[in-house]
């Protein structure tokens, strides 16, 4: 054991002569610059990106809203025809200027769409159908229900901020649907 530890280390002390031997000036400056500008490359991102997440944060725009129950704002017609033990619902939603998107919403216990002309998706008691911003005003659409269904459509126009003003306008409406009268 102990001959095989001598061996080890004259070997290692001739082969790191060896190496020492016969390197020059230029041999050890090819070897280290790349070395060194990669750590100063690494240095200047991590100072870059540094820089960037301490900056203040960009202040999105403040959400006001306004419950329009009287339909003041948002025009809402909603015709209702039963046939053949569905509920189909003629939606027509129009609002004063141009808004940036319509929120479609169906607040509900077991909701159940049985055909409609857009996705949509389930969250909760609620679905969200997914209309896309730019819509056409009136938006018009057609949503089919199981006859028994009782719950409210509810109605949202979005605008974005107007001139110096930091906030985004979202108008709510809400229909009863089957409810007895």
């Amino acid at each position: 054991m102990k001959r095989g530890t001598l061996l080890t280390k004259a070997y290692a002390a001739n082969t790191s002569g060896r190496r020492m031997r016969g390197l020059n000036k230029r041999k050890l400056a090819a070897l280290l610059i790349p070395r060194f500008s990669f750590l100063a490359a690494a240095a200047v991102i991590l100072w870059v990106s540094a820089f960037y997440l301490t900056r203040k944060p960009v202040r999105q725009p403040e959400l006001r809203t306004i419950d329009d129950t009287a339909g003041t704002y948002l025009k809402m017609a909603v015709r209702d025809h039963i046939l053949l033990e569905r509920r189909t619902l003629g939606i027509k939603v129009e609002a004063p200027g141009s808004p940036l998107r319509f929120n479609l919403y169906l607040d509900g216990e077991n909701t159940l769409i049985y055909a409609t002309p857009m996705p949509f998706r389930y969250s909760g008691d609620s679905i969200e159908f997914i209309l896309g911003e730019g819509p056409p005003n009136p938006f018009t659409t057609e949503i089919v229900l199981p006859i028994d269904f009782i719950g409210f459509l509810r109605v949202e126009a979005l605008y974005s901020a107007a001139g110096a003003d930091d906030y985004r306008l979202r108008v709510i409406r809400r229909y009863p649907i089957g409810f007895p009268e």
